[in-house]
């Protein structure tokens, strides 16, 4: 049998560990990705993507906007934080630049101390012979981090005109 003396020391150490309010890395598990306040911030033709709930559907304002050249937008920490494209790691072999279904394009973006890695599937393109269609629908993941700290969430949305 535990002897009390023994006992207490144990207990304590077991709710320091599990109620995150007392661990001092719980402000490393905040969450960095917040919703975009400006949603003006893309004009015409660009992306925007909301984040998904645990069913895959779209989940209020828009997490990530960004236009088509180089330059994205996310809300880090409450503010709406400017990223620039540093490089583009994966795009769709397709020379053509119709985006097909399963079409996959990684991009990284940096800013303001911020590291994004953006990766988006098509899940909707636009039809073959369809020229009035003007935007794709896709789905994917934005992953960011600042130091230490990271945060990844699922997003859908998509990009046109």
């Amino acid at each position: 049998m535990i002897a009390m003396e023994s006992f207490f020391p144990i207990l304590f150490c077991l709710l320091v560990v599990s109620f995150p309010g007392i661990d001092a890395r719980a402000q490393n598990k905040s969450k960095l990705i917040g919703k975009i306040q400006n949603s003006k911030l893309v004009e015409g033709c660009g992306c925007e993507f909301q984040s998904t709930s645990r069913e895959g559907h779209r989940n209020g304002p828009y997490v990530l906007l960004s236009d088509l050249q180089e330059t994205a937008w996310v809300n880090i920490n409450g503010r709406d934080t400017k990223l620039k494209l540093v490089k583009t790691i994966q795009r769709p072999r397709n020379e053509k630049r119709v985006d097909r279904k399963g079409d996959k394009t990684v991009e990284e973006y940096e800013g303001g101390g911020v590291r994004a890695t953006i990766s988006r599937t098509v899940t909707r393109p636009c039809p073959a012979n369809d020229e009035s269609c003007e935007y794709v629908g896709m789905v994917g993941i934005i992953r960011v981090s600042i130091g230490s700290r990271k945060q990844q969430i699922k997003i859908v949305g998509g990009c046109g005109c």
